[in-house]
């Protein structure tokens, strides 16, 4: 019980969020996990079926590491002010602007 102003009132259970946000992490960190043991890490190499996916996040790394991060973003923020502007025709025959949030 906790007082509010002059009166006592009772708590507020939070135990089944703080569980069910705690399981969301977890399930997040172990799949996290698993991608990484699957994708990335050399125990994945046993696998034939991992082999493509292996391959491709293998070139994604070289070509993260081979662009700086300031071109990356330049180019992140100067796609999203080409997007923004851009019109797009509506079914009704007048124009609608993309607007992303």
């Amino acid at each position: 019980m906790y007082l509010s102003g002059i009166t006592c009132l009772e708590c507020p259970n939070v135990g089944g969020r703080v569980a069910a946000l705690t399981g969301v992490l977890v399930a997040l960190l172990l799949s996290s996990l698993a991608c990484y043991f699957a994708l990335v890490h050399r125990m994945g190499e046993q696998y034939s079926a991992m082999h493509g996916p292996r391959k491709m996040v293998a070139t994604l790394q070289t070509y993260y590491k081979s662009v700086g991060v300031q071109a990356k973003l330049k180019i992140i923020i100067s796609f999203y002010g080409i997007v923004t502007t851009l019109p797009v025709s509506s079914p009704i025959g007048g124009t609608a602007f993309i607007v992303i949030i």
